[in-house]
């Protein structure tokens, strides 16, 4: 019977090692994960010289920058207003709470998730790559690409990211990934993903098929 950490060895044997997510500090993974939303990862990269420039890359700075100073610094990612109002929201929460939290890993993954959903612009997709790669939370990412990928290996309908959590939660405890094994299966499975997109790999690749 097909398990997930077998689908995890058999993407470590094709892709290697990856290097995920590239961020020197807890909030820049942070601003990364809500500025990379509706947009590719390519144009944050371009964002990044003007967010150092400005200084932007610790919360405070940004909690106290100008609107214009933002907006100039965020421009290569897009939906620049509603993008302004979640970084800001994400500053405060950081500089109030966020930043102590690091040092509070009693926190339960449900609490510390439900407290990171209350933030504008931050959705279940976002809460869980900020847990698992700024709070080094090792929890499952149920992004588009690791939906499809569920649902073309166990058959199981993942409309949504609710849906496919529920529908798998029982197989990803199962396989009793460790933090760094968690953070690199959902990089994996996103460079696979591409991969499949570009019709140079199959999921079903993945089980031997």
């Amino acid at each position: 019977m097909l398990q997930l950490r077998g689908v995890y060895d058999a993407l470590t044997a094709d892709l290697g090692r990856q290097a995920w997510w590239p961020a020197d500090t807890p909030f820049e993974m942070m601003l990364g994960a809500i500025l990379v939303q509706n947009t590719r990862w390519h144009n944050v990269t371009l964002a990044v010289p003007r967010l150092e420039a400005a200084g932007l890359l610790e919360a405070a700075r940004w909690r106290d920058a100008s609107d214009a100073t933002v907006l100039e610094a965020i421009h290569p990612c897009g939906f620049h207003r509603a993008k302004l109002r979640s970084t800001r929201a994400l500053a405060d929460w950081y500089v109030a709470e966020g930043e102590a939290e690091l040092q509070r890993p009693e926190t339960s993954d449900g609490a510390l998730r439900e407290r990171l959903l209350t933030l504008p612009g931050v959705g279940h997709e976002t809460a869980d790559a900020i847990l698992l790669y700024a709070f080094d939370r090792p929890v499952f990412v149920y992004d588009a690409y690791a939906r499809r990928m569920l649902e073309a290996l166990w058959g199981v309908p993942n409309r949504t990211y609710v849906a496919a959590e529920r529908a798998h939660a029982e197989r990803v405890a199962a396989a009793a990934f460790s933090l760094d094994e968690q953070q690199q299966l959902h990089a994996l499975i996103d460079e696979y993903g591409k991969l499949v997109a570009g019709g140079e790999r199959r999921w079903e690749q993945l089980a031997g098929v």
